[in-house]
């Protein structure tokens, strides 16, 4: 299962989800080669590792094999509706040779402006993820 979006110059990957009786046979591989075979720029989510929780680990090891790269100066922090504190990294590729993380948080904020935050006013009474309160560029 995969949810992306599609933006003019770069793809945001929401959720991808490979069967756990597929996994290993090569299906997530190529559902990222089909994406970076659009020539843009990928960014996706990805839990923190928890080295109690091995699926995180994989995950990790997962993009990373795939050639995406962690973007370290952004920090990506929010709380729930009950003040509990929420933190994901931020995992991009580029079919060009560099990509500034500068660019990497703009795009991101677009990201959470449109996907995360499509219809929030509507259900939640509030924008979900503020890319201004939950986006920071670490120098």
């Amino acid at each position: 299962m995969l949810f992306y979006a599609e933006f003019p110059t770069f793809l945001f990957i929401d959720y991808l989800l490979i069967n756990p009786a597929t996994r290993g046979k090569g299906i997530g591989t190529s559902v990222i080669n089909m994406l970076k075979a659009k020539g843009k720029d990928i960014l996706l989510e990805v839990e923190p590792v928890n080295r109690e929780d091995q699926e995180t680990v994989r995950r990790v090891r997962f993009y990373q094999k795939n050639g995406f790269v962690k973007a370290d100066r952004i920090q990506y922090r929010w709380k729930d509706d009950t003040g509990e504190m929420y933190e994901m990294n931020i995992y991009y590729w580029s079919p060009h040779d560099t990509l500034p993380q500068e660019k990497v948080m703009e795009k991101m904020a677009k990201a959470c402006q449109e996907i995360h935050n499509f219809r929030s006013a509507q259900y939640y009474g509030r924008m979900v993820a503020n890319p201004e309160e939950v986006l920071h560029l670490k120098h």
